[in-house]
């Protein structure tokens, strides 16, 4: 986080966060002499910045577009509705932007990039393609979502500053202890899956071939010495056949229905018979297994952490903004058409 001081500083601040602020664009057209700027057709002053009706109406028209794709029709009311919602939550992002401002908070471009990968690291090993399903449902471009997970991270920054946000240790063990259902590692497995699907043997139909290899293959895999990632690399038809069949640790919970029971009765080096599959007649082995179990404090600490920081982080911004809303001058235009 970096601190800045002096004229030019509104420069950047127009730069970085004027434009941006999750979307809340002022979109002003600049004309005049010594630097005067005249919004066209504003929706709403706070504290006497505008908030120009075209950054308001995308926002509207992009909800409008995520709702026709979902069904069909949207009734007036329900449309003015949450035009309404989208004009407050515009005017709170300037508010909160000017206190950004006037606390001369500002996120360094290292601290931008930290932000955007704290953020997609929650959605896991999944994260651009769930990006990609947020952006189609939601109507956002990615350089747009990126503001706002900046604007929110320096709005998170300005506050941590003001004190707002300082958790203690005995809250995180508090949550530990009322929550530490959330903390349970599942039992997992560790297999790897050997997959036929088809076969060709003189005289025999496809699903007799595939029986009969299966069975084949099953007599070598329980052999003394069997390497059953040799074998699978060497048959297997499944998708995982180039790895081995390997599956990785895998929760139980997680496996298929048809998997589950046949995961859960091996011992660690156990081969199973050959099972139909709706990928195929299958052969499985597990190499080792980890019994459920609650996380210790220490090592679910992180988790614990960010959980309560998040939850404090909103519970903050709501109060912040119900403050500033006091104390600013908020002017709605009446003729808003959404």
């Amino acid at each position: 986080m970096v601190v800045m001081r002096g004229p030019w500083v509104w420069l950047l601040v127009g730069a970085l966060c004027a434009v941006g602020a999750s979307g809340s664009a002022l979109g002003a057209d600049v004309s005049g002499s010594a630097g005067a700027r005249r919004v066209l057709d504003p929706v709403a002053w706070v504290n006497g910045v505008p908030i120009e009706r075209a950054a308001y109406q995308e926002r509207v028209d992009r909800f409008k577009a995520q709702f026709e794709r979902r069904r069909s029709g949207l009734p007036e009311r329900y449309i003015k509705r949450q035009a309404t919602r989208q004009l407050k939550i515009m005017i709170e992002e300037e508010l909160l932007r000017q206190h950004c401002d006037q606390a001369q908070v500002f996120l360094t471009p290292q601290e931008e990039l930290e932000a955007w990968d704290a953020h997609m690291g929650r959605y896991g090993r999944d994260a651009e393609r769930k990006l990609k399903r947020l952006l189609a449902t939601s109507g956002y471009t990615e350089a747009q979502y990126r503001l706002k997970v900046v604007f929110d991270a320096r709005v998170a920054a300005c506050m941590d500053q003001m004190g707002l946000l300082k958790i203690t240790e005995s809250e995180l063990h508090r949550h530990y202890k009322h929550a530490s259902k959330r903390y349970r590692v599942p039992p997992k497995v560790s297999a790897a899956q050997l997959i036929i699907r088809s076969a060709h043997r003189k005289g025999m139909s496809n699903k007799e071939a595939v029986r009969e290899v299966i069975d084949e293959l099953w007599k070598k895999a329980t052999a003394p010495g069997a390497d059953f990632g040799a074998l699978v690399r060497a048959h297997s038809q499944g998708p995982r056949a180039g790895n081995g069949g390997a599956m990785g640790w895998l929760p139980l919970a997680a496996a298929p229905k048809w998997m589950r029971k046949t995961l859960s009765s091996l011992a660690p080096g156990e081969v199973s018979e050959p099972f139909k599959s709706p990928k195929g007649w299958m052969i499985v082995k597990v190499f080792a297994r980890q019994a459920g179990r609650v996380k210790p404090y220490a090592e679910a600490r992180p988790d614990i952490l960010e959980r309560v920081r998040n939850r404090r982080i909103s519970a903050a911004r709501r109060k912040l903004v119900a403050t500033l809303r006091r104390r600013s001058t908020i002017k709605t235009v009446e003729r808003f058409n959404p």
